[in-house]
């Protein structure tokens, strides 16, 4: 890799409404940053192209949202069935069982296809960040064209969906093990590697950077749930004004839910694989100190086992 550039690059970002002047070193991204600055280049990342990470995950999260809403209907039906089958003065026990093991099926399919489907869109999310933010490209190994691995994409996803849906039965184990994947979708992008080596360098590159790494899942997250109840709370006030006229929503109404809510999830969703690209460079660099190290305390003990033999004349 060349050496990066060390003089200034200022950019003049007027996103959100507002005017910011952003100014980022190409070396910056190679340098170790503590969560705080992280956070802010995530959201100068996001500011550069915000209308088209905005489409990128309103358009992705209606497709998605849209194919597993049959099964949340299925799902929904269930819990009602449930709901009667326990109120029942004598409840079949063996009837709860079935409805309640199917009900959890079911809920799997749903988070395989939440998890891909965010993967996706993760991993396009920092493929487009790559090739449109100039100063970044001192990330890529030997200055190389970026390319899309789609293959290798599919195939980490579909891994990383079945790992996450089948953890996701101890919900408090997913932000721990998701800390492992973090840096998957940008090592595919920037490393081209294949799906064991991106696994790997993954789960290497998280070493001194697992806190950073859980806090911005928490933060992104604690967003998202935020957004999410913001666009219900818009919805459900649209809603009443419908019901108050004597026009009720019907069937569109879930279409309408969806649509509002992902506006907002939007919003907020590309934070975490720009968080991702933001602590890449200072987590390899971290790597490789942590090799150094692990290097020099070789050649010591080395020297301790076998001190050089003194010769006299």
């Amino acid at each position: 890799m060349s050496k990066p550039d060390q003089s200034s690059q200022s950019y003049f970002s007027t996103a959100l409404g507002t005017n910011m002047k952003s100014i980022v070193k190409e070396s910056d991204w190679l340098a170790s940053t503590p969560f705080g600055d992280g956070l802010k280049r995530s959201i100068y990342l996001l500011q550069r192209q915000f209308r088209w990470y905005i489409f990128l995950f309103f358009f992705g999260g209606v497709i998605l949202a849209i194919t597993v809403f049959p099964i949340n209907s299925i799902i929904a039906g269930l819990e009602y069935l449930l709901v009667l089958e326990m109120l029942a003065p004598i409840p079949n026990i063996l009837n709860l069982v079935n409805l309640l093991i199917i009900s959890q099926i079911l809920g799997l399919l749903v988070n395989f296809f939440t998890f891909f489907g965010f993967f996706l869109l993760s991993t396009i999310t920092i493929y487009h960040a790559i090739r449109s933010e100039k100063s970044l490209h001192l990330l890529v190994k030997a200055q190389a064209p970026v390319h899309f691995p789609t293959l290798q994409v599919i195939g980490v996803g579909l891994a990383t969906a079945a790992i996450f849906t089948t953890v996701s039965v101890i919900l408090f184990l997913i932000p721990f093990i998701q800390v492992l994947f973090f840096f998957i979708p940008v090592v595919l992008i920037i490393e081209n590697q294949s799906i064991g080596k991106a696994f790997s360098q993954s789960f290497q590159l998280r070493r001194r950077y697992w806190h950073r790494i859980l806090g911005a899942l928490i933060l992104g997250y604690l967003f998202m749930l935020f957004a999410g109840r913001l666009g219900v709370t818009i919805y459900l006030s649209i809603d009443a004004v419908f019901n108050l006229v004597g026009v009720p929503l019907g069937l569109v109404g879930p279409f309408l839910l969806i649509l509002i809510n992902q506006l907002f999830v939007a919003m907020i969703a590309p934070i975490l694989p720009l968080l991702s690209v933001a602590f890449y460079g200072g987590a390899k660099n971290t790597k490789h100190k942590i090799q150094y190290e692990a290097y020099i305390k070789w050649v010591q003990k080395q020297k301790i086992r076998y001190p050089p033999i003194s010769t006299k004349n």
